[in-house]
């Protein structure tokens, strides 16, 4: 079943309780990791973290772990497969899935209670109707029954003529209505089999989970420039990953792009006004007395090239690795080539980014747009943010 009301359905019944958090590896689990773990501590929550890669360590670590545990969540895990089925939990056992990866079992999706799907489910995700999935084999059943039990009443009755033409006549009506009955579940199961096939023969995925745990801290007015930086860097991992679809990205960075600027000029009115930092909230964004900010920028498709090198991060990015074939002798020509033409030496190029010459590392971002449009290097440029903290660093 899916959770309507987050605050009332998950945040208010996880409150007072001993949680079970199973992780998965992705950047986005771990950011929307990141996020719960600072809620549980804000509000005393007790929680044990297990990280899972795959379904074999989903089932070890839920048995392992669990113990007299009431409440489990799953984060970018266990949405795909029938977890009833899969881990058998106790029936007093509630299991809060967060999961962003598509397509949702259809077990979890019309489970009763036991199985709660924090996301909701988008737009175009189509899922089928209970009774196309489910209803049709339990009226089967039912009409089994009711043959065996006319059968039993046959050989029950009496041996006259009369009685013997009128069993013979029964069973003539009985074999029409078994036979109409058989080609209706023929063909409810290929109707059944054609919409499961429709449903789950692409994988994809929805809303990114650490921007939906944000959503939730900002509805309980708990939201700060440290816990939407976790969702900022799990949105972008979809889209530097090529997880996500660009228009998707775009619509959640303007919905992000809101509550940076909340609490920006939150933080901003603070400082004028002289107000004292005494709350942890307001503790966390000081950072030993250095400003920390998050402002709008655009920036470009490398890794992590900040705390690089310019010619590591060329090699290694999924974006420039993949358009130059980096892999191949004429894509290393096309690397120093490209290095060339931008007037970078390979000296400062091998040297970390903010060891470059400063000259160099504020030229960098241009000379780089300027040799991608040359390369054909399309979307080489897109929208994100930039953390500061203070002048003692940048961080994307």
């Amino acid at each position: 079943m899916f959770v309507k009301d987050i605050v009332r359905e998950f945040y208010d019944v996880l409150l007072g309780q001993h949680v079970l958090l199973l992780v998965n590896y992705d950047i986005d689990a771990i950011c929307s990791c990141k996020i719960l773990q600072w809620l549980f501590q804000s509000e005393d929550v007790m929680y044990t973290l297990v990280p899972v890669l795959g379904v074999t360590d989903l089932i070890t670590a839920f048995h392992d772990h669990l113990q007299d545990m009431k409440y489990v969540i799953l984060v970018n895990c266990g949405g795909t497969v029938d977890l009833v089925d899969l881990i058998e939990p106790e029936e007093d056992v509630v299991i809060f899935v967060i999961d962003s990866h598509r397509p949702t079992d259809l077990c979890n999706i019309y489970s009763l209670s036991q199985i709660r799907l924090v996301a909701l489910p988008g737009d175009d995700e189509q899922i089928p109707a209970f009774g196309d999935v489910f209803e049709g084999s339990e009226d089967e059943g039912e009409e089994n029954e009711g043959e065996e039990g006319n059968e039993s009443e046959n050989a029950d009755s009496g041996n006259s003529d009369e009685e013997y033409e009128g069993r013979q006549a029964k069973r003539l009506r009985l074999a029409e209505e078994t036979i109409i009955k058989r080609r209706n579940k023929r063909q409810w199961e290929e109707k059944r089999n054609r919409i499961i096939f429709e449903y789950s023969q692409f994988t994809y995925l929805g809303r990114c989970s650490s921007v939906i745990i944000f959503e939730l801290l900002w509805k309980v007015s708990k939201g700060n420039l440290d816990v939407l930086w976790w969702a900022i860097v799990g949105l972008t991992s979809y889209l530097i990953l090529g997880d996500s679809a660009h228009d998707m990205y775009l619509e959640e960075l303007q919905n992000l792009r809101k509550y940076v600027d909340e609490l920006s000029n939150k933080k901003r009115s603070s400082i004028l006004n002289g107000e004292l930092i005494t709350s942890q909230d307001e503790a966390s964004n000081s950072r030993s007395g250095s400003f920390l900010s998050i402002t709008p920028e655009n920036d470009m498709n490398l890794a992590v090239y900040r705390h690089w090198t310019v010619e590591a991060s060329l090699r290694h990015s999924m974006f420039t690795a993949v358009h130059l074939k980096l892999w191949t002798k004429r894509g290393e020509q096309r690397l120093q080539q490209l290095l060339a033409e931008m007037g970078l030496p390979l000296v400062q190029s091998r040297q970390l980014f903010s060891s470059m010459d400063i000259k160099l590392r504020h030229e960098f971002p241009d000379m780089m747009i300027k040799a991608a449009e040359s390369y054909s290097l399309n979307n080489f440029v897109f929208s994100s943010f930039v953390l500061q903290y203070g002048f003692r660093g940048t961080h994307l």
